[in-house]
């Protein structure tokens, strides 16, 4: 995959650790990989950690949930909304 930011492009390699499956608010349950991304794009922020991700297991591949193990603390972020993807399925129906 490739990576941006204000410093340039970066290819970013994977590795899959294993299958899951994510359940996050207002979603069904997600089949998903699990993932640790590797690359000199990483180094700067998780020098002396760990991030670990999950994308959605279909041709979409979203990512779902990050989770960075830091020399000082964990930093983690999750989905809150998915827009104009057609054939997502995991949306939570609302009652209004």
């Amino acid at each position: 995959a490739i990576l941006a930011n204000d410093k340039g492009n970066y290819e970013v390699t994977v590795r899959k650790i294993g299958d899951d499956m994510i359940t996050l608010p207002d979603f069904k349950p997600i089949p998903a990989f699990q993932v640790e991304p590797t690359s000199d794009y990483l180094e700067g922020f998780v020098k002396k950690g760990k991030m670990t991700a999950w994308v959605s297991r279909d041709e979409h591949r979203i990512p779902l949930k990050v989770v960075s193990r830091l020399a000082v603390g964990t930093v983690s972020a999750r989905l809150v909304k998915v827009e104009h993807v057609r054939g997502w399925s995991y949306d939570r129906e609302r009652a209004d």
